[in-house]
């Protein structure tokens, strides 16, 4: 929209005048307010800026200020009058036209340099997917330099390809997606409590030296949850949740744990006041754990996750020390366990919570045969969701055996001494940091005896084990340690492939300080919905773009419309994901879905809220939430104004606006669904057909039970 009329640009200030004579010179030119740099407020309409919207409609006043801007500011930067690209964050209210004007910013970068790395997303999935097809059509027209994030194109799909590429970059190139039912950060959950209960039960190592407090805590869980009859399991479970949406709570936050952990936990007592309520953490069953332990495991959950993200090895309880064995944990009962009389007395209670060393069968427990008690204990550990990734249920696969054959390395320790053996000369001429293992132990004091007798003996040293260990663990025949806690079992990997979690795109690069490697990092950035973004994902925004200071970023979305913050973000993610990105302010407020009247009626319901809301929080800002209008344009439908009514007038109102407009569309809304029933019920006995919402939730589908009941015959007249 290049010319407007004089009078409005008048009233406006949108004009100057660039002749030497005044008003009576027909020299006049009509310029654009522009805000990107404070000693220029209007320009001329920028060469490759279209006056017309795709549907052949004039832009809005606030729509071609900003086209204009992003079209002068891409241009200074070509000419290098501006350091970096557009940085824009654009403030549009529900149906202002936001994705329509994103298309239009897409084809203006294309007009200038099709070859320019470009990326449009959001974290809302529905509208990463519209964005997609955009960028599929903007292919189609050349612009060779538009990507897509992944499949799905969504932000999150560009943390998990970061991820993934740094995997790669470390030889692992099997990585694969958490499974919905038994989620990364449950499991971790789980396996940092159960570890927690082991070490309250046995403490310095003394087994069930003080299994009573355990107990103690359970009942103070219980009588917490009001419960009438006491069910520890199920507590103990709903902790494990708890945990779980604690931590995922601050990797919203974007919480990474340091190596002080006195830090850490002040840092996360204040996060924890910041978004308890918020978060439906007020009243966790976690703070019923003595001293301020959920602050504890929150943390020891997420050093977990960092220590063990790229480990091609299993994540189980106690892996990480040796004075406990994962035998040691507390877990709750699950099927697969020991069943009856052949259960080992182990019940804390009546409510079914063990340490796991006593599920075993008598007849098991009382047998010399180490490496099937392991075994089943493993068994067990894995059947109670302690071991991460889980194991098929199908699979049926040992979880911990003794390897095939003999082993390709095993290692005794005694005292201070150990000796290492190799299966053959195979074996011993196996690389470890670029030398073969004999020499490598040989190096480091480990005197070899290959190839008389093949024994290598020094003095105990941890770091050669877990190099020998690292090295011989997927070899065949595996690696064997002799005198440790385990006797001679051996825990066999099966863990093929990285799982990682959906959270865990977001949060692992910027917790692990992954970047995207020079060549895939992008130019110019677009992402919608921005009011939703945590902390964590506006990082990883800026993880996604060119970091030298030239890239450029336009965010969008409507700071009225920030409800997630559930799910991380805050009423102010906006304005704060904007200020760290150095982006100017721009308005859209004209609303393109509704009448006049329509604009007005909605602006009257948010005054008489913001007036009521406002008296119970006076010292609070709100957004400016009437600033949604109607376009000034003559034409445009006045509407009706808004009525109150009843039910009962709803199908008679109906009929006459469809006698009026038959092909006007009609929604009736309700915050829930249970009011809709006899309304749906009402258009339908009157002939006036309608659709209702898909999806898991939708209306149809929440009665299809009642409708797919096989009706029977009621046998007395007090069950019609």
């Amino acid at each position: 929209m290049g010319c407007f009329g004089l009078d409005d640009c008048l009233e406006n200030g949108y004009v100057v005048q660039i002749a030497d004579s005044a008003r009576d010179s027909a020299e006049m030119a009509v310029l654009i307010p522009s805000r990107f740099d404070e000693n220029v407020s209007a320009r001329e309409l920028h060469p490759n800026v279209n006056s017309l919207n795709p549907d052949g409609f004039k832009w809005s006043d606030e729509q071609v200020a900003i086209l204009n801007d992003f079209a002068w500011w891409f241009q200074e930067y070509q000419d290098g009058i501006k350091t970096s690209r557009p940085r824009m964050v654009i403030e549009s209210v529900a149906g202002s036209g936001k994705t329509t004007l994103v298309k239009e910013l897409l084809s203006i970068i294309n007009r200038f340099d099709s070859a320019t790395k470009t990326i449009a997303s959001a974290f809302n999935v529905h509208i990463a997917k519209i964005l997609k097809d955009e960028i599929k059509d903007q292919q189609k027209n050349g612009f060779r330099g538009l990507e897509t994030l992944g499949n799905s194109n969504s932000v999150s799909a560009g943390g998990y390809d970061i991820i993934r590429s740094h995997l790669k970059a470390q030889g692992i190139t099997n990585v694969g997606m958490e499974s919905s039912v038994e989620g990364k950060y449950l499991v971790l959950s789980k396996i940092v409590l159960a570890e927690y209960f082991a070490m309250i039960s046995k403490p310095d190592g003394v087994k069930n030296a003080n299994v009573g407090e355990v107990i103690r805590i359970m009942k103070e869980v219980c009588d917490f949850s009001q419960e009438s009859k006491p069910r520890y399991r199920n507590q103990y479970m709903k902790l494990a949740r708890d945990l779980k949406k604690f931590v995922e709570a601050l990797m919203g936050q974007g919480f990474v744990p340091t190596r002080s952990k006195s830090k850490d936990l002040k840092e996360i007592k204040r996060i924890y006041g910041q978004i308890a309520l918020v978060q439906g953490l007020n009243d966790t069953v976690l703070l019923k754990l003595p001293k301020n332990a959920m602050f504890t495991l929150a943390r020891d959950v997420l050093l977990r996750s960092m220590d063990t993200w790229n480990s091609e090895k299993e994540v189980f309880p106690f892996a990480w020390t040796k004075s406990y064995s994962f035998s040691d944990v507390i877990v709750a009962r699950v099927s697969g366990f020991a069943e009856g009389n052949e259960f080992e007395r182990a019940k804390f209670d009546s409510n079914n919570l063990y340490p796991l060393w006593k599920t075993l069968p008598r007849s098991v427990w009382s047998s010399d045969d180490k490496k099937l008690k392991t075994n089943m204990l493993f068994d067990h550990l894995s059947k109670a969701g302690l071991v991460w990734p889980p194991r098929s249920k199908e699979s049926g696969k040992p979880t911990v055996s003794a390897p095939s054959g003999k082993p390709a390395c095993e290692v005794w320790v005694k005292g201070n001494q150990m000796s290492v053996s190799f299966r053959d000369g195979l074996a011993a001429s196996s690389k470890i940091d670029g030398s073969r293992a004999c020499d490598f132990l040989k190096y480091n004091g480990i005197k070899s005896q290959w190839p008389r007798n093949n024994l290598n003996a020094g003095k105990y040293n941890e770091s050669i084990v877990k190099k020998l260990e690292t090295k011989f663990k997927s070899a065949k025949g595996g690696f064997k340690l002799h005198g440790s806690e385990s006797g001679d079992a051996v825990i066999e990997e099966s863990r093929s492939k990285v799982v990682v979690s959906f959270s865990d795109h977001t949060w692992l690069p910027i917790a692990l300080n992954l970047e995207p490697s020079a060549d895939v990092k992008k130019d110019m950035a677009f992402v919608d919905e921005i009011q939703d973004l945590s902390t964590a994902k506006g990082s990883l925004i800026r993880k996604l773009i060119r970091n030298d200071g030239d890239s450029g970023l336009v965010l969008v979305g409507d700071s009225r419309q920030s409800i997630m913050q559930f799910s991380g973000s805050s009423a102010t993610s906006m304005t704060d994901n904007a200020v760290a990105s150095n982006c100017v302010s721009y308005p859209m407020t004209i609303c393109w879905r509704g009448s006049h009247e329509v604009a007005h009626s909605a602006n009257r319901v948010i005054s008489n809220v913001l007036e009521t809301v406002q008296g119970l929080w006076p010292q609070t800002e709100f957004p400016d939430y009437l600033s949604h209008k109607s376009p000034s344009i003559e034409t445009w439908p006045v509407g009706k104004p808004m009525e109150s009514v009843g039910t009962d007038r709803l199908v008679p109102m109906v009929k006459q606006l469809q006698e009026e407009n038959p092909d006007v569309e009609i929604a009736v809304l309700s915050r829930v669904n249970q009011p809709l029933g006899a309304v749906i019920l009402d258009l339908v006995t009157n002939g006036i057909s309608i659709t209702t919402p898909s999806g898991k939730d939708g209306i149809v589908n929440s009665i299809k039970p009642i409708l797919t009941n096989k009706y029977v015959e009621p046998k007395s007249p007090s069950q019609e």
